[in-house]
């Protein structure tokens, strides 16, 4: 495989992880013996953009409520090609969940940004006619734990735009003023995100 190849399926297996280019050129070095510059990282990377295979996004400064240019992670365009590439798709990952959760933003007509905040992160901040809302993504929220980091997120955003859970649990585990969604109701359209 080419050094594009390998840049490709790196980028793609790691869709929705934090990413840096010099990273990927460090990683490839170490783990598969050979050398490809941060400067061709990039490269690769605007060609897949370009190409549609991923998108790269932007962050949201929670805090200062501004979006900043820096572009942390990335999301498969199709996740078929994405598995295709990969082989490395898990429904049970979050960073999948995430995927298809960033598609369908996206398909909806949203502004998708990956939310900073002074102690942590939100998975997106989605933006529409000058409104938005907050969004975290979990595979299963299995226990006590689970709830509290998902939920918990939140408690450091002083902004009062609604905030949701989207996970695949079945039924309804909003609290403290968060929006529950399963993930089967949010994809065929049964429930809306609010703005604001």
């Amino acid at each position: 495989m080419d050094k594009f190849g390998r840049v490709a399926a790196y980028a793609l297996a790691n869709c929705g992880n934090d990413f840096s280019a010099k990273s990927v050129s460090d990683c490839l070095r170490k783990k598969e013996g050979f050398e490809v510059s941060v400067q061709s990282v990039h490269s690769y990377l605007d060609l897949m953009e370009e190409a549609y295979l991923l998108k790269r996004v932007s962050i949201y400064d929670i805090s200062g409520k501004a979006v900043m240019s820096s572009k942390p992670k990335n999301y498969a365009l199709d996740n078929g090609l994405r598995y295709i590439m990969t082989n490395t798709v898990d429904i049970q990952n979050g960073y999948f969940l995430e995927n298809l959760v960033y598609l369908e933003l996206l398909g909806r007509g949203y502004k998708v940004y990956v939310g900073r905040k002074y102690n942590g992160e939100i998975d997106f901040v989605a933006v529409k006619d000058g409104k938005k809302c907050f969004i975290q993504v979990a595979y299963i929220l299995a226990d006590g734990a689970m709830v509290e980091r998902e939920f918990g997120a939140f408690s450091s955003v002083r902004d009062a735009s609604p905030k949701y859970v989207i996970s695949m649990d079945p039924f309804d585990m909003s609290r403290d003023g968060i929006t529950h969604i399963s993930l089967a109701d949010f994809l065929e359209g049964k429930k809306e995100l609010y703005l604001s």
